[in-house]
């Protein structure tokens, strides 16, 4: 009940009738555990089209998503260097504020 109720709609609709936790884990893992490989693919994918032109909110909101997606890349085991960090985020910014 608990593990139900502290998930968004979509996996509380999975566990509604699931009366066993171990069942209810296995189901979850099963529906959402996606490798290692294809999260950092997702990622490096976000990364390369990231662009503050299609970005709704503030610059600083993106420079939060910008720090967020290259943090998860790191700890999914990919490092970007520091130079291709800045190079990726003058790109993203580049159609906005041409040089």
């Amino acid at each position: 009940m608990l593990l139900r109720d502290s998930c968004t709609i979509g996996p509380q609709v999975a566990l509604t009738w699931q009366t066993a936790p171990a069942a209810a884990y296995k189901l979850l893992v099963q529906q959402y555990f996606h490798s290692s490989e294809l999260l950092r693919d997702s990622l490096s994918r976000q990364y390369q089209t990231l662009n503050f032109n299609r970005y709704e909110r503030s610059l600083a909101d993106f420079n939060a998503m910008f720090n967020n997606v290259v943090a998860c890349l790191t700890l999914s085991g990919l490092n970007i260097d520091p130079v291709d960090k800045v190079n990726q985020y003058f790109k993203s910014l580049e159609t906005v504020f041409p040089s």
